[in-house]
């Protein structure tokens, strides 16, 4: 996949929270095909669009996807994130650009042409808000909270991640409605705290769920005591310490030097 950097790479990589947004090229059999790939989850799973769609553009918080055919006079749209395409015929024109008119109660899209026979230069308005224009696509009704599922941003372990579980409110796939909400707030709770969340130490890397040594630096790892007589839990001995208070790591390190093992296991007697 393409990641090409731009002053609006958030805009259009990355229109809303679980949607990402890419070009790239599909290999198979010797063969390779540029395609836009999409994601509705956070990437948890992709789509690749036809080759035929381009220029794909993302309104209504997800529930629009709009495009250019490459077949020239034709617009592609779509209001169930892609599982249904319908298309508009715009005569003889090819369009050259797209812009998006986002805004609460409005959701309209204009269409750069141009016609080839004529040497001319069109503006379509596509408007799929209950407002007339040139051509009226009307979505439907306002969303209403029954129009909506939660979403929690997904984790490599789990839905926590330092301390905090992150969802929010996304329409569902298979309602066609306005969502006017101006922005889309999070709903965040409090989890446990897990080493794993954090980076590991310098002269560590993470691997097989675990912060290891690098074999690269010269770094030797010293042997350490527990304080109790417990048994030093080496295998940790990469993952930050955590604050007793906070979900982050402790950001001294006047026990670098310590004598002692940062992780231990006691015994009972």
């Amino acid at each position: 996949m393409d990641l090409v950097c731009s002053n609006d790479i958030i805009n259009n990589n990355f229109p809303e929270k679980w949607i990402a947004i890419f070009q790239g090229t599909y290999h198979r059999k010797g063969h390779s095909s540029r395609h836009t790939f999409i994601s509705f989850n956070g990437g948890k799973s992709w789509k690749m669009f036809y080759t035929q769609i381009e220029h794909l553009v993302v309104l209504n918080h997800g529930g629009l996807v709009f495009g250019m055919a490459t077949k020239p006079g034709r617009i592609m749209y779509s209001y169930n994130e892609g599982k249904d395409w319908r298309t508009k015929k715009l005569g003889e024109n090819n369009v050259t650009d797209i812009q998006t008119l986002e805004s609460p109660g409005n959701l309209a899209i204009t269409t750069i042409n141009y016609k080839t026979r004529t040497n001319t230069y069109y503006l379509f308005l596509f408007n799929f808000s209950p407002v007339f224009s040139i051509l009226t696509l009307m979505l439907g009704h306002k969303c209403q909270i029954n129009d909506f599922k939660t979403w929690e941003v997904y984790r490599y372990f789990r839905n926590c991640f330092q301390g905090h579980q992150i969802s929010y409110l996304k329409k569902k796939r298979s309602v066609i409605c306005v969502d006017n909400r101006t922005s889309v707030q999070p709903d965040i709770k409090t989890c446990p705290c897990y080493l794993e969340d954090f980076q590991c130490k310098p002269n560590y890397y993470y691997k097989d769920n675990f912060c290891v040594l690098d074999p690269a630096v010269t770094f030797i790892e010293s042997k350490k005591t527990c304080r109790d007589g417990g048994k030093p839990l080496t295998q940790l001995n990469g993952f930050p310490q955590m604050n007793s208070d906070l979900c982050i790591p402790r950001q001294s390190t006047e026990d670098e030097n310590s004598d002692f093992a940062d992780y231990c296991l006691g015994f009972s007697n």
